[in-house]
This record gives structure tokens, sequence and C-alpha cells, in this order.
């Protein structure tokens, strides 16, 4: 069954919590200070976020447990190139002004984690978000 909940801050761009899946996420590095955030749901539903810093710096992923289901490509300076997973719930949460925690769960019970992080703001927004088609 699929779950889906987003919530913004008052300006309605600005992500505050977001509940999406189960289904097929990847993540991957598209500037030195900007992630995509992509999800496919099971039932059709098709979301792609970014994340990003508002400084000239870099955003400092920390991925936690469960790198053995999911697949992840580092860059030279050991940061987050690219992260894809199959069959999982993905939690985004604002947590301060400089981090974003993202918590996957795996069909399988497994669970994840990953920090995103800068010394300064981060700021996400949804780029696209395609809802499933009504059946019956």
């Amino acid at each position: 069954m699929e779950e889906f909940r987003l919530d913004t801050f008052a300006d309605g761009a600005l992500i505050a919590d977001l509940v999406v899946g189960p289904g097929t996420l990847s993540i991957t590095l598209v500037g030195t200070s900007c992630y995509e955030i992509s999800m496919l749901c099971e039932t059709g539903r098709q979301l792609t976020l970014a994340i990003w810093t508002t400084q000239k710096g870099k955003i400092n992923p920390q991925l936690r447990d469960g790198r053995m289901w999911a697949v992840a490509r580092l860059g030279a300076d050991g940061n987050l190139d690219t992260l894809s997973v199959s069959d999982c719930l993905m939690h985004l949460e604002h947590m301060d002004r400089g981090c974003y925690w993202v918590g996957l769960s795996h069909a399988s019970g497994d669970t994840m984690s990953i920090g995103f992080l800068t010394p300064g703001y981060l700021k996400t927004r949804v780029l696209a978000h395609v809802e499933p088609c009504a059946q019956g």
C-alpha cells in the first residue's frame, strides 16, 4: 500500500516532512552543491525533488547502515555521487537549517539513513510530481 504525505513550510516550497513509497529511489549529485532525489512508486506516482545549499560550499551526505541493500557510488572526494535502491519507503525530514535527514525502510525490514549536512542553509523543492491515475 502506498504512503504519501508532503508537508511544506509557510512558503509552500521548502519541504518540512515527506513520506513516499514504496518504490525505487535514486539520489544523484547534480552539481557541487545540489542533489536530486527521485522516487518512482509501485502505484505509478513519480516524485523528484532537489536539495541544495545556498552557500558556496558542499553538501556532506553521511550514510548510515543498510549499504548492503543500497547501491552507492562515491566520488574521488569520498562524497556520495549516486545511490539507488528498490522496494523502499522514504522519509525526508527537515531537522535544522543545515540538516535534512532521509530514512529508508526496505521491504525486507532493513533500514538505513542519510544525513544531508552543510554549514550553511539547505533548501528543498519539489521539481516534478506525477500522481497515479485513478483506477475504476
